[in-house]
């Protein structure tokens, strides 16, 4: 699994993510870690996401993993793989699972440590609620709770045009009581972009609409604050 794989969580109000109750996943002195999302859910599945800065090149971290994740008989307990530019190590501990994921940037290395309990996962439900244009497909779904600040996000794909997209969301959002804070054009080597806000009451949402090679790519994100 790789931590930028598709994504699918349970778009619910109040939702509560269980506690990832694993150890702290090791790394080396001169690595410097910033959390990123304390507790998420990623499909279905409880996940605490830490960003990882290091000076070693990505081989030499990969390689400190290996020896720290190989049984003292020399077996290793871990798994390599790549996803794209990306090449990760994981490892199973009891009932928590480790993933770490790293690239080069030209000074050292760049990457993401993950830690989830697939014990605890949970069957996500299919969709957004939002009004979607039909034919629309969803293939990102993503949901944090950070300090009560609920925050979703999609991405969707259908065969419909930028700007057919966006008149439709701006009219089914206005009959659904959210008001329009922004719908503008702006042009981008890929072609005429749809950028929109909204808010309602104590939500917020903002989308963009971009062409794909099929129709549209719509990154749509919600924020409900506390």
């Amino acid at each position: 699994m790789a931590l930028f794989g598709l994504l699918w969580v349970t778009p619910v109000w109040g939702f509560s993510v269980p506690r990832v109750e694993c150890t702290p996943t090791p790394a080396p002195a001169t690595t410097r870690l910033t959390i990123v999302a304390h507790r998420m859910m990623v499909n279905g599945l409880p996940m605490n996401i830490v960003e990882l800065h290091s000076p070693r090149p990505r081989k030499a971290l990969l390689q400190w993993y290996a020896r720290r994740w190989t049984l003292a008989n020399g077996k290793p307990h871990y798994i390599l793989y790549p996803v794209g530019p990306w090449k990760v190590i994981a490892r199973k501990e009891g009932s928590c699972f480790y993933t770490v994921q790293l690239e080069d940037d030209g000074s050292g290395s760049v990457g993401f440590i993950g830690v989830s309990m697939p014990a605890v996962a949970t069957n996500p439900h299919r969709g957004s609620s939002f009004p979607d244009l039909a034919g629309s497909r969803v293939i990102l779904n993503l949901m944090s709770n950070d300090s009560g600040k609920i925050g979703e996000t999609w991405l969707l794909v259908n065969s419909g045009g930028v700007m057919q997209n966006a008149r439709f969301y701006m009219r089914r959002l206005h009959e659904k009581g959210w008001a329009v804070q922004l719908g503008q054009k702006v042009s981008t080597r890929r072609g005429q972009v749809a950028v929109l806000m909204f808010q309602k009451g104590n939500r917020t949402a903002q989308m963009v609409v971009e062409p794909s090679s099929h129709g549209s790519l719509i990154l749509l994100t919600r924020v409900t604050h506390a």
